[in-house]
């Protein structure tokens, strides 16, 4: 199956629509933050990812819940695999085999394959899994 480019949800489309409004500045990661952690971890980040902190990287229905994102300066890279979500009590990591592609979790056993699917697949199915599952009357 094809999939065609016009028929592919941005990030800040998908945003927007859960939200029911534009995003604002104030849920947005700003752009110089993003540059230093890359220059921090010596990574460039995936553009999927990079995508959701610029649109709702600060935004608490999408960052907090059972798992939760991780803020630009806690990302974790750990030899080829760059984590960006955390489970409760940091007992677990999500991220993303950067040779691969491919999405790993890490506990204190080590690391494994997750799914193959691809990183924006997976940000937007997590991102409507927070939306869903978030306590909206909290916000």
């Amino acid at each position: 199956m094809t999939v065609h480019s016009e028929n592919v949800m941005t990030t800040k489309t998908l945003v927007e629509q859960l939200l029911g409004r534009p995003s604002v500045r104030e849920e947005c990661i700003d752009h110089r933050l993003i540059e230093d952690t890359e220059k921090h971890l010596k990574v460039t980040l995936p553009k999927a990812l990079r995508a959701f902190y610029l649109t709702a990287g600060a935004n608490k229905l999408f960052l907090y819940g059972p798992l939760s994102f991780l803020l630009p300066r806690d990302l974790v890279v750990d030899h080829d695999c760059l984590f960006f979500l955390h489970g409760s009590e940091q007992r677990v990591f999500w991220g993303m085999n950067r040779i691969t592609g491919k999405i790993v979790t890490k506990t204190s056993v080590g690391k494994k394959a997750f799914s193959n699917c691809d990183l924006n697949t997976f940000l937007r199915a997590f991102i409507c899994k927070q939306a869903i599952t978030s306590d909206w009357n909290k916000l």
